[in-house]
């Protein structure tokens, strides 16, 4: 994990989670980081609390700083165990659509459960492209878009959640499937010959 990413997104939200994921003798394993967004494993790094966390992200460490600083363990409704019996998304490679609300990029991904949208810069904290990894969906709550679950292997790396995009990028979304409708009705291909 790049911890000046992670750092710059939590600095973005003035927002800062730490996650404490406790092995089955209720000690800690491992600690997870982000903000209300998505979230990061740190394996290795020592652990973090509400202190030394403004020391890791070079925060000037005053009550006034307006920072939230929420420190528990991971809610049980998000595992961070690999399941040997979930199949991993195909993520495809064209995907992105700019959102006028956000102004980022956002990545269209299908799931089983229904189609998602993330906001790309979720993904950079990560050590390696997005397609590198073994991308799961997570359902956490009835009537709840899922999250999406990263893993390096069998090891957990982030969780993302979802973005509900703007009416513009919604209005952009409907456009592009008509006229993508449209090619497929037709059968279009283009040729210089």
């Amino acid at each position: 994990m790049n911890l000046n990413k992670i750092s710059k997104l939590c600095k973005k939200n003035r927002q800062i989670n730490i996650y404490d994921v406790l092995d089955e003798n209720g000690n800690i394993d491992f600690q997870c980081v982000g903000n209300r967004y998505a979230f990061y494993a740190l394996h290795g790094i020592g652990f973090l609390n509400e202190t030394n966390i403004y020391t890791l992200f070079n925060i000037p460490f005053n009550t006034g700083n307006g920072y939230t600083v929420r420190h528990t363990n991971i809610p049980v409704y998000l595992p961070t165990a690999y399941d040997p019996e979930e199949r991993p998304l195909k993520i495809p490679q064209v995907n992105l659509i700019q959102d006028a609300r956000y102004g980022k990029i956002i990545s269209l991904i299908n799931t089983e459960h229904r189609a998602i949208l993330i906001n790309n810069e979720y993904y950079d904290p990560l050590d390696m492209s997005i397609y590198a990894y073994n991308i799961y969906s997570r359902v956490v709550a009835e009537n709840k878009p899922p999250y999406i679950a990263v893993y390096d292997g069998m090891i957990f790396q982030a969780y993302i959640a979802p973005i509900m995009p703007g009416e513009e990028t919604i209005r952009d979304m409907t456009e592009l499937g008509a006229a993508i409708k449209n090619i497929i009705y037709y059968n279009e291909e283009g040729s210089f010959d």
